[in-house]
């Protein structure tokens, strides 16, 4: 029911022209595909998403977007394409002054350096 609903939303924001609409029903289906473990939909949702964000140049969207695509690369054990998704959404987050998500940032790379055993590394991401 929620991805009728969604894709009934992508349409609407679609056919407006409104970018960032589309880009948050994307981000939002994205997330209901994780739950039900399609991830190469979420993953080419989040793309399609990241995508739209840079178009209009929402940095926000973009690393919300970035951190969801590290997520998913890291579930499927790819920790270079995650590291540099992380990486790139530090980056947005730090010229945003966003602290909260700074720290976000920081953890995923942190446990994705504690997974690949590099422990000095992970403990001071997470300080």
């Amino acid at each position: 029911a929620a991805l009728v609903a969604l894709e009934e939303a992508l349409v609407v924001w679609q056919e407006r022209g409104n970018r960032a609409g589309e880009a948050t029903v994307l981000m939002r289906m994205a997330e209901v595909h994780v739950t039900l473990h399609a991830r190469d939909v979420a993953l080419q949702k989040v793309e399609q998403s990241l995508q739209l964000r840079k178009v209009i140049s929402d940095r926000r969207g973009q690393a919300e977007a970035l951190v969801l695509l590290g997520e998913l690369h890291a579930d499927q054990g790819d920790g270079a394409n995650a590291r540099s998704a992380y990486q790139e959404a530090l980056e947005l987050r730090s010229a945003l002054f966003d602290q909260f998500g700074r720290g976000e940032c920081l953890c995923a790379l942190g446990t994705l350096e504690a997974e690949e055993g590099r422990f000095p590394s992970a403990i001071a991401m997470h300080q």
